[in-house]
């Protein structure tokens, strides 16, 4: 049995796909892939949750707001972010009431994910949980 180096057999495949190239059939060959790489600082993508609406006026965040400073712990209180501010003046204006609004959400936000106030019997009331 003859003996056929690897390097004949390659030079054999490239000469008989350079004879093949006028023809319509051709030779074609797929190189693998290379491995992947290892990830480096992939980010976990986070599946949306429920959407909660609240339909609450300012006085009753200011209530809740209240209630949270009177019933929580001292150590808790401090947690407690500040209301954004209200005015009179300003509450028919478009602009000032989107931005008060994602201020509130943003202090909803905070009250809810906190540990130690999120879950008080003052926030699921609030919240008609």
């Amino acid at each position: 049995m003859p003996t056929t180096s690897t390097s004949s057999f390659a030079s054999s495949i490239s000469s008989s796909s350079i004879s093949n190239s006028s023809s319509s059939s051709a030779l074609t060959f797929t190189h693998p892939s290379p491995l992947p790489r290892p990830p480096t600082h992939r980010r976990q993508k986070s599946t949306p949750g429920p959407t909660i609406r609240v339909y609450k006026r300012y006085s009753e965040f200011a209530a809740l707001d209240q209630e949270l400073r009177q019933t929580l712990p001292m150590a808790a209180r401090a947690h407690v972010p500040p209301l954004p501010p209200a005015n009179a003046l300003a509450r028919f204006r478009p602009r000032f009431l989107a931005s008060r609004r994602a201020q509130l959400e943003a202090w909803l936000m905070r009250v809810l994910l906190h540990p130690d106030i999120g879950g008080t019997r003052a926030v699921r009331e609030w919240m008609c949980v």
